[in-house]
């Protein structure tokens, strides 16, 4: 879970649910490509998602997957988010 609202990250961004973002875990160079949606459902398989939890906050997720596997991140770590 991120420290943030989803809606503060799509208006810092001028984004809206369906854009592309990228992803930078740890603020590094590997970037990886996410899809801003209102569920994690609606991207495929093993793609990942950043979406609204129920709390409010930005999420990033993986559909049938794990995100910290997936990015290489842990509880604590920074990650960078940013337009394609």
């Amino acid at each position: 879970m991120l420290e943030t609202t989803l809606n503060d990250i799509l208006m810092a961004l001028g984004l809206d649910i369906g854009s592309d973002v990228i992803i930078l875990p740890k603020c590094s160079a590997s970037i990886r490509k996410a899809t801003v949606v209102r569920t994690f459902g609606e991207v495929c398989e093993g793609c990942l998602a950043l979406y609204e939890n129920s709390l409010g906050l930005a999420e990033i997720a993986v559909f049938k997957g794990d995100a910290s596997k997936v990015l290489g991140i842990s509880k604590g770590d920074v990650v960078c988010i940013g337009r394609m």
